[in-house]
């Protein structure tokens, strides 16, 4: 699951948006696991057999009338919050453009994706309330064209919490089980903030980014990210370790040592450029392979579950967080974590 430091950032940012945590007392039928998915991705197709044969300046025109324009406030808040943020209004017709020039050689993926991840969000979630049956799936469920920034995040909008894959970038995904997994992770992570959301509002109220990275620090993110990659590798197991670069796998195990030492001098507070060398792809580091906290995250929350379920881990407070993930840093620098 690659993504772009800008679009992990927009991840983090959940957690300061104002949100309104109604939807725990959202009336809910334990059948009922068919989310509310809003496709643009479908429109996007029906966009593309009218713009197809136009000149360029012609598509960026449609596309302002037939999708942009339809769902203003989601591809402002969403896609393109960072691009307004810094007055950087080009960008967003540069990153269209380069977008629809690639088009043509990947509708059929596009539409395919399109049509058929609406039926995998739904027997994901069927999975997923199996194995965590106090779970509400009442979040709305995205699928959008997003520029190839992002196969799937969960981000603030609406005053609320949503689930949002980039059709576009998903498509690349080669296989249904690995797109799946895709819904698993960051359906954990809808999971976790759910019982987290409440706890982020009473101990901070409104807190900007770096603020709320700095004060939670790099155990709290490794426990994000590494307790999703082990909950989806229980329901997928054949999916493999999502979000995590298997490959590198190796390399962060010779380097563990170092790779802890440093993570355990940035629990509290942990700077933004720690964030990126170990959570974000690329990282510009040479030493630290990209997105090792992950993995780390994932063997220490693996460990973790010799004596606690998922279910009860994600009841966590920060301070029970930090101390678990500090603790299992230590083990790490020894290498003693099986």
């Amino acid at each position: 699951m690659k993504k772009s430091a800008f679009l992990l950032v927009l991840f983090i940012f959940i957690i300061f948006s104002p949100i309104k945590y109604a939807n725990s007392k959202i009336a809910f039928s334990p059948e009922q696991v068919k989310p509310r998915v809003i496709n643009i991705a479908a429109e996007f197709v029906q966009y593309w057999e009218q713009a197809k044969d136009l000149p360029m300046e012609d598509k960026v025109k449609l596309w302002d009338e037939m999708i942009e324009s339809k769902h203003k406030n989601f591809y402002q808040q969403i896609i393109y919050q960072f691009l307004y943020r810094t007055g950087m209004e080009k960008a967003k017709e540069e990153k269209l453009i380069r977008f629809l020039e690639t088009v043509p050689d990947r509708i059929d993926r596009i539409k395919e994706c399109a049509f058929t991840m609406e039926d995998e969000i739904v027997e994901t979630l069927q999975l997923f309330k199996a194995k965590y049956p106090e779970f509400v799936p009442i979040f709305d469920y995205y699928l959008a064209i997003s520029l190839d920034q992002a196969d799937g995040a969960v981000r603030p909008f609406n005053n609320s919490i949503i689930c949002f894959f980039g059709v576009d970038a998903a498509s690349n995904i080669k296989s249904k089980v690995r797109r799946q997994a895709l819904i698993a992770h960051e359906s954990f992570h809808l999971y976790q903030f759910s019982h987290l959301m409440p706890k982020i509002m009473q101990k901070y109220g409104q807190i900007n980014t770096q603020q709320f990275m700095a004060q939670t620090g790099a155990g709290f993110w490794m426990f994000i990210e590494g307790q999703a990659v082990r909950a989806t590798e229980h329901l997928l197991p054949e999916a493999g370790l999502y979000a995590v670069y298997e490959k590198l796998i190796p390399e962060i195990k010779e380097k563990m040592p170092q790779l802890a030492d440093e993570l355990l001098q940035n629990m509290q507070p942990m700077s933004p450029q720690i964030y990126k060398k170990y959570f974000l792809d690329p990282n510009d580091d040479t030493f630290v392979p990209k997105k090792s906290a992950y993995y780390m995250g994932y063997l220490i929350v693996k460990e973790l579950e010799e004596e606690y379920s998922m279910a009860e881990m994600v009841k966590w407070d920060f301070d029970t967080i930090n101390q678990k993930m500090a603790d299992g840093l230590k083990k790490l620098k020894e290498v003693k974590i099986k």
